[in-house]
């Protein structure tokens, strides 16, 4: 999506099969300067897939994990499609 030189507002973003959007999230990747990499972590597993905004063993400034589960809830469809069933 886009940012400036430290974060970058990223967009999760769930399909079925068939390309319907099951799921969405938005979160801020914060990357380290004058490298290639992130402090983010992203971990998929079978019955979720976890994301936050720094490393795991940053203890001293820990933002919330969030988890997205697999499979998406109706809720989860909800808030993904909101914009597109109301303004279409």
């Amino acid at each position: 999506m886009g940012g400036d030189d430290f974060h970058a507002l990223l967009r999760l973003r769930v399909y079925s099969r068939q390309g319907e959007l099951l799921a969405q999230r938005s979160f801020t990747q914060l990357k380290v300067p004058g490298a290639d990499t992130s402090l983010n972590t992203l971990d998929f597993q079978p019955s979720q897939i976890t994301y936050s905004d720094a490393e795991p063993s940053d203890r001293d400034h820990i933002p919330p994990e969030y988890a997205l589960k697999m499979p998406p809830t109706r809720w989860d469809w909800i808030t993904a499609n909101v914009s597109r069933l109301l303004w279409t």
